[in-house]
């Protein structure tokens, strides 16, 4: 028998004081993804290039947690898409088993930074990992790390 696990995708939104160009750096570029995302990343943002994320804070600071993927599409100060995923198995995403896509779209006063997370366990709003809630944290350091 087949078990099909049901899916979902989380849209988180945040239209923050800058321009594509430099939202769009902030997400590609090794040292920048670092103020911001993780403690440190590895990353060759071409298709198929490593997108490597080491998790820091004081939950992981033993045993770090690995994550991301590889890039699937890279559209320069408009879009990327990779696949994602955790190495620590607890979380329930393994690496490459979901796929982040942001859009960066201009407006009057910034940039609407779109993070769509898919393939993701159902109902996980409500769990210590839920994606939803730390898209939007995340985008909140996105925020302060662009306003200095």
């Amino acid at each position: 028998m087949t078990v099909i696990q049901e899916t979902e995708t989380v849209v988180v939104e945040r239209v923050i004081n800058a321009s594509p160009e430099t939202l769009f750096e902030m997400w590609t570029d090794s040292e920048k993804i670092s103020t911001w995302l993780s403690a440190g990343a590895e990353l060759d943002p071409r298709p198929g290039g490593i997108a490597k994320l080491i998790m820091g804070g004081n939950a992981h600071k033993d045993n770090p947690v690995t994550s991301g993927g590889e890039f699937l599409v890279v559209e320069p100060h408009t879009h990327l898409e990779l696949t994602w995923g955790f190495s620590e198995e607890a979380i329930g995403v393994p690496i490459g088993s979901s796929v982040v896509a942001v859009d960066f779209i201009p407006q009057d006063k910034g940039t609407l930074v779109r993070v769509s997370h898919s393939g993701l366990p159902a109902g996980r709003d409500d769990s210590p990992y839920s994606e939803r809630k730390g898209w939007a944290l995340m985008l909140a350091h996105l925020e302060d790390a662009v306003a200095g």
